[in-house]
């Protein structure tokens, strides 16, 4: 949109309103390997999708802090089907 970006506003995001998200992501997580009954299903698309957008915007879940949230997202991200697309776009967003 050729504008600068709204750096007072992306701070308060990442620093307020992101983590009690984040932290509740890690809880829902927790061991599983998926979100909902075992096995991938649509919710794991569209949380994970929302880290690749989060990835886009050159952010990264804090390991150290959300260990299990940050190894789901890994772990969904390196499935077959979402790694292609990631990079695909990681290659459409670099600069020419």
């Amino acid at each position: 949109m050729n504008r600068p970006p709204d750096e007072v506003a992306i701070k308060k995001t990442l620093d307020e309103e992101v983590p009690p998200l984040f932290d509740y992501l890690e809880q829902e997580v927790g061991d599983k390997q998926f979100l909902v009954a075992n096995r991938f299903t649509v919710a794991d698309i569209g949380v994970a999708t929302q880290f690749v957008n989060f990835k886009l915007a050159g952010c990264s879940v804090d390991v150290k802090r959300w260990p299990q949230l940050a190894a789901y997202v890994e772990r969904i991200h390196n499935r077959p089907s979402f790694k292609a697309v990631i990079e695909k776009e990681l290659a459409a967003f670099k600069p020419a």
